[in-house]
């Protein structure tokens, strides 16, 4: 969990995302709830900032959110990589990495950005069917 935000962050199906408190002995009642239809969600490593990503209007779209008011501070575009269904920061907080579905049936890739200028780092193309899934190893230097 994050140090300065001890929690579990979800995003649900009935268009909320969920920040659950995991050690005040919660019986799980929501002590942060936002109203995106959104796919994922990820807490930056500090808990003060927040990815949201998957809305069927801005599938190809991670958003940044700061996790105590929900507003948004920056959008992550894929462009021409389909639509997003995951996204985590890196452990250091320093990027934003993204897996993609589509365009096509067959087609995904995963996507980096630096967290802090929105710019493109590198796009990992290639993948013979759709990317479900991506993620930082705890040290940062590679990729799942």
């Amino acid at each position: 969990s994050p140090a300065a935000l001890p929690g579990i962050l979800t995003a649900s199906s009935d268009m909320s995302h969920h920040l659950w408190s995991v050690w005040t002995g919660s019986t799980g009642e929501a002590v942060q709830t936002f109203a995106w239809y959104d796919v994922t969600a990820a807490l930056s490593p500090m808990g003060e900032r927040l990815l949201t990503a998957g809305a069927f209007d801005t599938g190809d779209t991670v958003k940044m959110r700061d996790t105590s008011t929900g507003e948004i501070l920056r959008n992550f575009t894929t462009n021409h990589h389909g639509n997003v269904v995951s996204a985590v920061f890196s452990p250091t907080g320093e990027y934003v990495l993204a897996a993609t579905c589509g365009p096509g049936i067959n087609e995904g890739s995963m996507v980096m950005w630096s967290a802090s200028t929105g710019e493109v780092l590198k796009s990992f193309t290639g993948h013979k069917g759709r990317v479900r899934s991506a993620v930082f190893s705890p040290t940062g230097d590679y990729l799942l």
